[in-house]
């Protein structure tokens, strides 16, 4: 991965912290000669753009460059994976009137095989 983009960060700008588990966007609020240091309080290496202090191969974090681009990606999914949640955990399908039910299968029977159907 490119990392020069790091060498020109200044505080105030913002960067993508991402891990194994979460993509995050945060503010620089300093810049030494070998650190940079987010809002967060995380510092990462100017040099490699991982977490200082981190040595855990499974679960390290590392800078990437901010984009408006993919800014609204990560908005995106985050708007689909909690969408999937809340559907998960609040729907109740024995309780949902049949009308409804049906209107919900119309609407995603495009997209999926249905068990026993053939192609």
């Amino acid at each position: 991965m490119n990392h020069e983009f790091i060498k020109n960060l200044k505080p105030g700008d913002k960067v993508i912290t991402h891990d194994r588990y979460n993509t995050t966007i945060r503010l620089v609020a300093k810049v030494t000669k070998t650190m940079v240091v987010l809002d967060s309080g995380d510092r990462f290496n100017r040099e490699s753009g991982r977490e200082v202090g981190r040595h855990d191969i499974w679960y390290w974090t590392s800078l990437e460059q901010y984009s408006e681009e993919r800014e609204n990606t990560l908005a995106y999914e985050k708007k689909l994976v909690l969408a999937r949640n809340f559907i998960r955990n609040n729907v109740s399908w024995k309780s949902m009137p049949d009308e409804v039910v049906l209107a919900v299968l119309e609407l995603v029977k495009p997209h999926v095989k249905l068990e026993g159907e053939t192609s």
